[in-house]
């Protein structure tokens, strides 16, 4: 492993917020992936008019939702702006028509794994749901949070009803859980369930092969870690791009898919469109990459990762994709 940073300070967690819904409503992964504006929106609310507080220090908001550029001027053009702590990561199963008091999840992962964020990740659902998923439609109310413990198994954190102060953060650190998964692999698929929207020079990436993606990847993965974690992850990215293209693709079936829908409402005109599909990969070098390449499937990828975008999967020769981290 040519990584330099320790990955035992590297520290998240998994969470499940769950909701009953007030009203009908059809979920399909286009409406899932259209919460930013409203995301944003409730915890602006929450955050800048509900408590009334101003900006001194380090705002709740930008903590959550966009962390100040690091102060490093070498860093802050490494790994540029940074990114919400909170990344979604949609479930397509979860997609159907859903009748009033039936019960929805929004699996997170929070980088950083503070207690006061998962709580005030919770007051942006509660206030969410007083508006709805979509302007017209979904309103809802938190019922609990879950967060995965080392077993994998999710425990109950939180239920309507009880003090969120008392939330308690079941941390893992991305050392301990990467040692849980493959160490060595030469036969490795990666799979987009949400396309993937990477900007090239200001334009989208329409067609990609790993050595297009990997940077990417390597982006995305070290600045979250530098942002949440403080942690500087590689010393020489150049070496890893160098070894991403010496990964040989077996199979490219990424296609980009524009989900864009016409009509008055300006939430369904965002651009949705990405990446999708399957690329499968063969190397020696893929030992080495693999550790950033499977906490990139904790991070999504592209514009908008954090509300579900570039959400993938990995799979080692003979392993599903739907393995439980």
């Amino acid at each position: 492993m040519i990584l330099t940073g320790t990955l035992e300070r590297a520290e998240f967690v998994k969470l499940r917020y769950r909701v009953r819904l007030l009203e009908p409503l059809d979920v399909d992964l286009a409406t899932l992936l259209r919460l930013r504006r409203n995301l944003r929106a409730a915890g602006s609310y929450v955050f800048y008019h509900a408590d009334g507080r101003t900006n001194a220090g380090v705002h709740p908001f930008s903590q959550l939702f966009s962390p100040p550029i690091a102060d490093d001027p070498v860093a802050r053009q490494r790994y540029q702006q940074s990114a919400a702590a909170f990344v979604l990561q949609p479930d397509p199963a979860c997609c159907r028509h859903y009748q009033r008091d039936e019960l929805l999840t929004f699996p997170v992962v929070l980088w950083g794994g503070r207690q006061e964020q998962i709580v005030q990740l919770a007051q942006v659902f509660q206030a969410l749901g007083k508006n709805g998923l979509r302007h017209d439609a979904g309103r809802f109310e938190l019922l609990e949070i879950a967060g995965q413990d080392s077993s994998g198994r999710y425990a109950n954190l939180w239920r309507a009803g009880e003090d969120l102060a008392q939330v308690q953060s079941p941390l893992r650190d991305a050392d301990w859980w990467l040692s849980t998964l493959p160490v060595a692999v030469n036969d490795l698929t990666l799979k987009f369930i949400t396309p993937a929207r990477l900007m090239q020079r200001n334009r989208p990436l329409f067609r990609a092969d790993f050595s297009d993606l990997f940077p990417f990847i390597l982006r995305r993965v070290t600045s979250m870690l530098y942002a949440h974690c403080h942690l500087e992850l590689v010393d020489d990215p150049a070496r890893m791009i160098e070894l991403a293209q010496q990964v040989v693709v077996l199979e490219n079936h990424l296609e980009w898919q524009d989900w864009r829908q016409l009509g008055p409402d300006p939430q369904m005109q965002q651009p949705l469109g990405g990446l999708m599909g399957t690329l499968r990969l063969q190397g020696a070098t893929l030992v080495d990459l693999l550790p950033v390449l499977e906490l990139g499937t904790l991070m999504n990828l592209g514009k908008n990762a954090a509300y579900g975008a570039g959400c993938y999967h990995l799979q080692v020769r003979g392993e599903p994709f739907e393995k439980s981290h």
